[in-house]
């Protein structure tokens, strides 16, 4: 089932020289060949590719695989060792529009419920089943209320489904949990389709979250607006004691394809000592992913060309991942397939996902709970970014990104970010301008995630401080001291 080209570090030679240090890059030289206008030539090149394609890059696709002929031709032309390592990913496609409506009550009638649109009121999750439902529906601590991007919905254990009428449509509110726990949660106690509204969606502005996989789903599944959440409770307090009625359809489907991540390699350096940057090449179905991650992807690869014939110590290896989105596919194949001799060899892992959001937040990752090293990682980032008078903040993803994947085998990982969905603090406005109480990203997986939309001054500040950190560790040894 997977075809794998495995890319093995070549040990050096214990009688090999060390380079001379006069020959090493130093941070200033390489901070001043990673130019903005460079990677903006790269982003320029993903939003033609997402253009041809349908509107998208998405792993699975023709948009994904013409990326990574980009990516591999820009490296290869550099100079560097340039592998292609297929796999098979589940690919989530939607054949029809879906539906969501109120058809009345047990009681009656219809209630006055405007007509839901797809893709702006509400979206199919990646993963979701087919089907075609009209049922009861049943509401779990539902509060219309409820705003912003904390998540406390009800569903993320079992036992908040007690009671659950069986062979009714489960409407929640995100919870603080994978969206497959509410959802595989919710079909065990008897619901026939899942609708989960999020506070602070708007219509426009829905998203559509991953069920990682589609094994085990067996009931059509549905994201939604706020105001749709607000809609359908407040139809079912007009109709107490009767329930609403709602229809849910999806026709969609899950088809295997070949996908690839692109790894590329220098040629100098100790292959003993592998030091590992990395991004997701791929942009969800619903946008060309300019910023989500054309931004991280578009960096690394200018660092790697300008690092790709400098003199190191240690061997830097430079990783683009397909699959990010649908649940971090590529980058834990990648992992998975290393013998432990290959996993020991990677000295740390450097992340890049989301590094020019317009609203944006320089966050470096939080070290809590990463595996040790990781502290000394973001110590060079932050540390960098403060040199230049630049403010951080420390963000804890929950390895909701490809580090995540680096992270479980034990291997030390730090990296950048500028925010998603998440709202933009007063305070924070105060120290990185902006505004509060808006998103860092509002087309955060939306179509209008284009090149118009990203900041290019904290892109390069971003891309400068990941630079940095590439010289520092590929020219010390060993890349962290005391490891």
């Amino acid at each position: 089932m997977w075809t794998l080209i495995v890319v093995v570090a070549t040990l050096a030679s214990a009688c090999e020289r060390p380079p001379d240090p006069a020959a090493l890059p130093t941070s200033a030289e390489i901070r001043r060949a990673v130019t903005v206008d460079a990677i903006r030539a790269h982003l320029q090149a993903l939003q033609r590719i997402a253009e041809r394609n349908g509107g998208n890059r998405a792993a699975g696709t023709a948009g994904h695989d013409e990326s990574a002929a980009y990516v591999s031709g820009v490296l290869e032309d550099a100079g560097l060792e340039v592998h292609s390592q297929e796999f098979t990913i589940p690919v989530f496609e939607q054949v029809e529009p879906s539906e969501l409506e109120v058809t009345g009550t047990a009681g009656g009638g219809p209630e006055e419920v405007e007509p839901f649109a797809d893709g702006e009121d509400f979206k199919a999750m990646l993963y979701s089943a087919s089907g075609d439902v009209e049922a009861p529906a049943a509401f779990l601590d539902f509060d219309p209320a409820a705003s912003g991007e904390e998540l406390t919905g009800a569903g993320c254990e079992s036992s908040d489904f007690a009671g659950f009428p069986t062979g009714s449509i489960a409407v929640l509110q995100a919870g603080p949990c994978l969206r497959r726990d509410q959802v595989v949660n919710a079909q065990t106690a008897g619901a026939v389709a899942v609708v989960v509204s999020y506070p602070g969606w708007h219509s426009g502005s829905v998203r559509r979250p991953t069920l990682l996989s589609p094994l085990q789903i067996e009931v059509p599944a549905l994201s939604a607006s706020s105001e749709v959440g607000a809609a359908l409770f407040d139809a079912a307090q007009e109709a107490v004691p009767s329930p609403i009625h709602l229809r849910v359809s999806t026709n969609v489907r899950t088809i295997d394809r070949t996908t690839v991540n692109v790894i590329a390699e220098t040629h100098s350096g100790d292959g003993a000592h592998i030091v590992m940057v990395g991004g997701h090449l791929d942009s969800t179905m619903d946008g060309p992913g300019i910023n989500d991650n054309g931004s991280g992807t578009a960096a690394i690869l200018e660092v790697a060309v300008r690092l790709a014939s400098a003199e190191l110590r240690n061997r830097v290896r430079f990783a683009f991942w397909s699959g990010e989105e649908l649940g971090l596919l590529g980058s834990r194949h990648y992992v998975e397939s290393l013998s432990e001799d290959e996993r020991d060899s990677i000295a740390l892992y450097l992340n890049l996902d989301m590094i020019a959001s317009p609203n944006f937040v320089r966050f470096v990752y939080a070290d809590a709970g990463s595996p040790s090293g990781s502290e000394a990682i973001n110590d060079v980032l932050a540390g960098w970014l403060r040199s230049q008078g630049l403010e951080t903040d420390p963000f804890d993803l929950q390895g909701g990104s490809d580090h995540g994947s680096f992270a479980r085998a034990g291997i030390p990982v730090g990296g950048l970010f500028t925010g998603a969905t998440e709202l933009k603090t007063v305070s924070e406005a105060g120290v990185y301008g902006g505004r509060p109480g808006a998103p860092a990203d509002p087309c955060y997986h939306l179509a209008c995630d284009t090149l118009e939309e990203i900041d290019e001054q904290v892109l390069g500040e971003m891309a400068d401080a990941a630079a940095h950190a590439m010289v520092t560790f590929s020219t010390r040894s060993p890349p962290i001291p005391g490891s």
